[in-house]
C-alpha cells in the first residue's frame, strides 16, 4: 500500500511539472510594462555600450600612448563617452527594430523560464506600491551596479593585456582575422 500511494504521488508531481502551463504573451508582456522593462532596458543597454566602449578606447589609447597622463586619458573618456551614448541612442533604442527584438527576447525568456502561476506572482507583486516602486528604481539600481563594477573590471582587463602571453593572443588573433578579412 505504502508502494502504491508513493507511486501515486511520484505520478502526479511529475504530471503537474509536465503540463505547467506556458505563460502567455499577454501576461509577460503586462508584466513588462508594469516592471518598466523598456526603460530599464534602453538604460541597461546604453549604460553597458557606452561603458565598454569608452573603457575599451581609453585601454586602447594608453597601450598606444604610453605617455598620455591620467587627464587627457579622463579627457578622452568624457569625449568617447559623450559620443557613444549617442551612437547607442541611434542604433540600439531609437530603432524600431531594436524595441521590437528587446521585446521578443524578454518575452521568449520568460515564457521558457516561468509558468503562468509564475508570471500571475510577479504582475500580482508588481501591482503592489512595494512592486512598482522597486521597478521603477531597477534601471537606476542596474546602472549604480555596473558602475561600482567598472574599476574592478578596467583593471582586470589592463591586467590581461599586459600580460605577454595575452598581448600574443590578440596578435594571433589579429592576423587570423586579418587573414579572414585578406580572402
Amino acid at each position: 500500500m505504502k508502494k502504491l500511494m508513493i507511486a501515486a504521488l511520484l505520478s502526479w508531481s511529475v504530471t503537474n511539472i509536465a503540463f505547467a502551463e506556458v505563460p502567455s504573451r499577454a501576461s509577460i508582456e503586462h508584466l513588462a510594462k508594469l516592471a518598466h522593462v523598456e526603460d530599464t532596458l534602453e538604460q541597461t543597454f546604453r549604460d553597458s555600450f557606452v561603458l565598454s566602449a569608452s573603457e575599451m578606447m581609453v585601454v586602447l589609447i594608453q597601450k598606444q600612448n604610453p605617455q598620455a597622463t591620467p587627464a587627457q586619458l579622463e579627457e578622452v573618456r568624457q569625449l568617447v563617452r559623450a559620443s557613444m551614448s549617442e551612437v547607442a541612442k541611434q542604433l540600439l533604442w531609437d530603432h524600431p527594430e531594436f524595441k521590437k527584438q528587446a521585446l521578443n527576447a524578454y518575452v521568449n525568456t520568460y515564457a521558457q523560464n516561468h509558468t503562468q502561476a509564475e508570471i500571475d506572482a510577479l504582475i500580482g507583486f508588481y501591482e503592489t506600491p512595494e512592486g512598482s516602486a522597486i521597478a521603477k528604481k531597477q534601471a537606476q539600481v542596474q546602472q549604480q551596479f555596473a558602475r561600482a563594477l567598472l574599476p574592478y573590471s578596467n583593471a582586470m582587463g589592463q591586467d590581461f593585456i599586459k600580460s605577454d602571453e595575452n598581448k600574443a593572443l590578440f596578435i594571433e588573433l589579429g592576423e587570423k582575422i586579418g587573414k579572414i578579412l585578406r580572402q
